[in-house]
């Protein structure tokens, strides 16, 4: 090779040090928000209904969707069946990114006192309200101890 050659591939090979194709490109930033959706039994019916549309509109905007409960997994449709609402893991795992922090629930969240404080100051809460339950139980049962086959139980 001459000694022209040499210099010219030289020249290039500082061209390309200088210049470094890998580093101009424009990478994503990771910004986009996050959603997190209870998927506890409580959020049942039309909680978990509102939950779904709501995070179905951000999903199209851009949002990353992750559900929680007992566990946190990617997003899908399967009606809540997590026994537990375990917010913890959910904001632990989305302090990595970047983005805004949005939780759908119904509020009934079973670890907000272990939640660490600055964990609990990033995100953005949206209540989706459970209609209210009608509730009744059975206080006593008063009556004769033995009843027979030929005896009337009356309610008072």
């Amino acid at each position: 090779m001459s000694l022209v050659a040499l210099r010219i591939l030289a020249l290039v090979a500082l061209i390309l040090l200088v210049w470094n194709p890998a580093s101009s490109r424009v990478l994503p930033s990771g910004d986009e928000p996050i959603v997190l959706v209870d998927a506890s039994l409580s959020m049942s019916g039309a909680p978990w209904g509102a939950a779904l549309d709501s995070a179905r509109a951000r999903a199209r905007r851009g949002a990353v969707v992750w559900r929680f409960g007992t566990h946190v997994s990617m997003f899908d449709t399967m009606p809540p069946a997590d026994g537990a609402s375990r917010l913890a893991p959910a904001l632990e795992a989305a302090a990595s990114r970047a983005g805004e922090v949005i939780v759908l629930t119904d509020g009934a969240v079973d670890d907000v006192a272990k939640i660490p404080p600055d964990l609990l100051r990033r995100p953005r809460v949206i209540l989706t309200p459970r209609p209210p339950l009608w509730d009744a139980y059975v206080a006593s049962v008063e009556g004769t101890r033995h009843v027979t086959r030929s005896d009337t139980l009356r309610s008072g």
